[in-house]
């Protein structure tokens, strides 16, 4: 499940999610991938996702995901990103 809240807690509604997910189709940026490529991403500055994958009968793909702790929200700086 899709779970998204805003920085208050209150959650998105069905309406927010594909406005989300209609802007990030839109200006979400490519990768293109070469073997033995790793990318690193920081939640805190950039939204993150990707396109379905279709791999051939013989391709294995191994994902592995490190999740970090979770912080409270204090508020937010203008000048911050």
């Amino acid at each position: 499940p899709l779970r998204m809240t805003y920085g208050d807690g209150e959650p998105f509604s069905d309406a927010d999610k594909r406005l989300f997910l209609d802007v990030y189709a839109r200006a979400g940026q490519r990768i293109d991938w070469a073997r033995g490529d790793v990318l690193i991403v920081c939640n805190y500055r950039f939204a993150h996702g990707r396109p379905g994958i279709d791999l051939l009968p013989h391709q294995v793909r191994t994902l592995g995901v490190l999740i970090g702790s979770i912080f409270e929200r204090e508020g937010q700086r203008a000048s911050a990103w």
